[in-house]
């Protein structure tokens, strides 16, 4: 056995997850000391067998996340080199695909603040390597403002999917037209004209890194911030491109002229510095492969033919998934999918990979109708570390996963006053819709709420249209109607008893992640966390408020106090509070 070898920094999810079992090992092409997370390694791969397993495995990746070897992090020591594995680091040797990759061997149990102590493998070779762990994504923290993730959608005519699989080089003549768009800025780049946008593109690259910096927290995944490049493929060069692009992400060719259109969505790690190397040398050769793929399907799927996910609160880059194993409840995918869930070490137990939580579909009005009316999503993000958010050594329980805020005075509603117990109703509704536990359905106005608990028997007739106030466990009948799934209520006889329940309220959101619906007196408001010291006693709430009036501005809601972390004060001595906590369904 040689010396110690080069050292490398693990994310904690390579030690924690499949110990015991060989995995492959991921690492983002611009950060390659930064082993990111492992994929469970199929039977084949202990034979030798690699090829078929990797193109597999890089389906589902994004471009610039590339497999670089495999690992086993095991409960036994790994003092000794071990025959197989070194038989196996001969054989990706001899692989011309896995010729430089490596083999990492460790024992999980024994890590330190320091790190911990391994065996890598290289060309049948065993050395000693140094492992740092980095359980607060530090490095990935100094790179934040430059990694980040491409929602690349194509569009094209169906004509170029037929065009392609018969001649790989067709894309070489084909007009490109991409639209950049990250955070509320746009920008159009016409590929064959691209020397000529530089300045641009350098402009674009300098207020999208400006912008990613303030969204980035700790509580955010580094790369949930994802830059939108929409990119137009047109057969007919003679079409006026720029101007198609600009009208609409579909394709069009012409005065007269229409095309079936099909639409690919590819994921993508990125640095922000390398955009024009992205689009010119990256994104041709990888739109040509997947239209290949495509053209294969076209037969068996129409539509979004693959999709890709940001699929756990602990999850570090997208899945590119196929859309078939989305949710669709015509057919019977659960089998698959959670083939896919136990493949990436993902919970089998919530629908990651439903349709509604891709990354494409952040923006689809037409899927998810309250898209694209402008209301805040996730505001709890943009809240950053500030002191007065935090409490000192203290464990954050919070909403996992996405929801829309929904607040007073919205789509022309005057319900100043009287609708924040509505309010809370439709942002805990969205939660289950955009986490893909029920197909998307039109979050029920104020009227329809109360339609629903007059046709439950709770409210007479002469209740719908009025002004009058609901409180949890009216809420709790309407998600029952709508959703068919129960809420635990939870009864605080006195608010200033509110410390003693912060146990569970952090359980519920640990184990279920839902929104929580909450009344107390005349008010109403949505409770998305918990931070407490279990040691000194202190607490803070994360709050989500549905009386606030003001315009849909992240920066002006957060100034207001639309979301903010509060004390145990908010809670008022002498009054009643029920808790509505919606029990979500165990299922793919």
């Amino acid at each position: 056995m040689s010396n110690t070898d080069a050292s490398f920094v693990l994310n904690p999810f390579v030690v924690e997850k499949g110990v015991d079992e060989l995995c492959w090992l991921l690492r983002i092409d611009a950060l390659p000391q930064y082993l990111l997370s492992k994929v469970r390694a199929g039977s084949r791969v202990s034979s030798g067998s690699f090829d078929a397993e990797l193109e597999e495995l890089r389906s589902h990746l994004p471009l610039n996340i590339s497999p670089c070897g495999l690992v086993i992090s095991q409960s036994a020591p790994a003092s000794a080199p071990d025959a197989k594995l070194t038989e196996v680091s001969r054989q990706l040797k001899a692989n011309a695909s896995t010729s430089d990759f490596f083999i990492l061997q460790f024992q999980a149990q024994t890590s330190s603040p320091s790190g911990l102590n391994g065996l890598i493998y290289r060309n049948g070779e065993a050395s000693q390597v140094s492992l740092r762990l980095d359980e607060n994504f530090t490095l990935l923290s100094e790179r934040s403002s430059e990694l980040i993730t491409l929602v690349l959608s194509v569009t094209l005519d169906t004509r170029v999917v037929d065009a392609a699989s018969k001649d790989p080089n067709l894309l070489d003549s084909i007009e490109k037209v991409f639209r950049l768009r990250f955070a509320g800025l746009q920008t159009f780049v016409p590929l064959n004209r691209i020397s000529d946008c530089k300045d641009s593109l350098k402009d674009f690259v300098k207020s999208a890194r400006r912008e990613a910096k303030g969204l980035r927290t700790t509580i955010i995944q580094p790369f949930a911030a994802p830059l939108h490049i929409d990119c137009t493929l047109l057969l007919d060069s003679s079409a006026p491109a720029l101007q198609s692009a600009a009208k609409s992400p579909l394709l069009t060719l012409g005065p007269g002229k229409s095309a079936e259109v099909s639409r690919i969505e590819i994921p993508v790690i990125f640095a922000f510095d390398d955009l024009t190397k992205l689009l010119v040398e990256d994104l041709t050769p990888r739109l040509t492969s997947v239209l290949q793929r495509l053209s294969a399907v076209r037969s068996a799927t129409r539509g979004h033919t693959q999709s890709h996910f940001l699929t756990f609160r602990n999850d570090f880059f997208p899945h590119a998934i196929g859309a078939a194993l989305c949710f669709d409840e015509n057919k019977d995918w659960s089998n698959l999918r959670r083939s896919i869930h136990e493949k990436f070490f993902l919970p089998t137990d919530r629908p990651l990979l439903a349709l509604q939580r891709s990354l494409g579909f952040q923006s689809a009005s037409d899927w998810i109708p309250y898209f694209g009316t402008g209301k805040l999503r996730n505001p709890h993000l943009y809240l950053g570390q500030r002191k007065s958010h935090t409490v000192a050594g203290g464990k954050k329980s919070i909403v996992d996963g996405s929801y829309t805020y929904f607040h007073y005075l919205q789509d022309g509603a005057s319900d100043d006053g009287w609708g924040c117990a509505y309010r809370s109703l439709q942002t805990v509704l969205g939660w289950f819709i955009e986490e893909g536990y029920v197909r998307p359905f039109k979050i029920p106005t104020h009227r329809e709420i109360q339609t629903i608990l007059f046709e439950l028997g709770d409210k007479p007739r002469e209740f719908i249209g009025t002004s009058e106030w609901i409180g949890a466990i009216e809420v709790s009948y309407v998600i029952n109607r709508l959703l068919n799934l129960e809420c635990k209520t939870l009864f605080v006889s006195n608010g200033a008893e509110i410390t003693s329940y912060v146990k569970e309220f952090a359980d519920h959101f640990e184990s279920n992640g839902s929104p929580v619906m909450f009344g107390g007196g005349v008010l109403a408001f949505t409770l998305l966390g918990v931070d407490r010291n279990e040691t000194t006693g202190e607490v803070r709430f994360l709050i989500l408020d549905p009386h606030y009036t003001g315009s849909d501005v992240i920066e002006k809601a957060v100034d207001k106090g639309a979301i903010a972390w509060k004390g145990p004060e908010i809670f008022l001595p002498g009054t009643y509070y029920n808790f509505c906590l919606v029990q979500r369904p165990n299922r793919i």
